[in-house]
């Protein structure tokens, strides 16, 4: 997809282990492919931005909540970035575009990373990757 070729993000002191896992061009550093029970690990990739409101971040903490039991990482919220290309650097401000977070999570299949993934109060979309194990 254009726009994530190059994109590297490194999270460190997550309580994940160090290794690294590609996905679309986004690479993320850890080595834990399969959460407690054998459950898969999966990445939600956040899109689209808007001023938050009361309600928007009432929203993600009833989402935050009931996700409690399988969120592995929180993630983080991105404040915009650069993509580096062999044409150069080009600032990626925040917009209904943009790539604006990440949750790792542990799920029992895709499918149930996808059902989770749809009570998500997403802006634009989410975008749900399960890391290939070993």
């Amino acid at each position: 997809m254009p726009g994530l070729d190059g994109l590297l993000l490194f999270r460190a002191g997550s309580g994940l282990q160090s290794g690294m896992a590609a996905i679309s061009g986004l690479m993320f550093c850890f080595n834990q492919q399969q959460g407690e029970n054998g459950e898969k690990i999966c990445f939600f990739v956040h899109y689209g931005f808007e001023k938050p409101t009361p309600e928007i971040m009432a929203g993600w903490g009833k989402w935050f909540e009931s996700m409690k039991d399988h969120i592995i990482d929180m993630g983080g919220h991105f404040r915009g970035g650069r993509e580096i290309s062999k044409a150069g650097t080009k600032d990626l401000p925040l917009g209904l575009e943009s790539i604006t977070g990440f949750t790792i999570v542990s799920a029992g299949s895709l499918e149930d990373a996808e059902k989770m993934a749809q009570s998500n109060p997403f802006i634009s979309s989410i975008r749900v990757y399960e890391v290939m194990s070993k």
